[in-house]
């Protein structure tokens, strides 16, 4: 576990860069507000190697610890972020 939450603009660029699917942008982009991060691309899906589809975020998922894409969910733990649902259709990421 990290001491502090991993800045915002290098875990913008890390999400980008290993699922870029996500669409990961500064909460600015979304409603002004200078905290936090905005998946833009959590309603998209990823396609992994062996060809499985797996969405970003499934607001729908009925399994706890399944409604984010494994990939995203290691990010943000490493990062020692956490992710909130706004609605069905948009994520949001905050720091610890």
């Amino acid at each position: 576990m990290r001491k502090k939450p991993m800045v915002r603009g290098h875990l913008i660029n890390k999400i980008n860069r290993l699922l870029p699917e996500a669409k990961a942008v500064p909460r600015e982009d979304f409603d002004g507000m200078p905290t936090g991060i905005w998946l833009r691309g959590s309603e998209s899906t990823h396609i992994d190697k062996k060809g499985n589809i797996e969405r970003i975020f499934n607001y729908w998922a009925m399994q706890e610890g399944k409604e984010y894409h494994p990939i995203l969910a290691k990010i943000i733990e490493e990062a020692d972020w956490w992710a909130e649902p706004h609605d069905a259709g948009t994520l949001m990421l905050w720091p610890q």
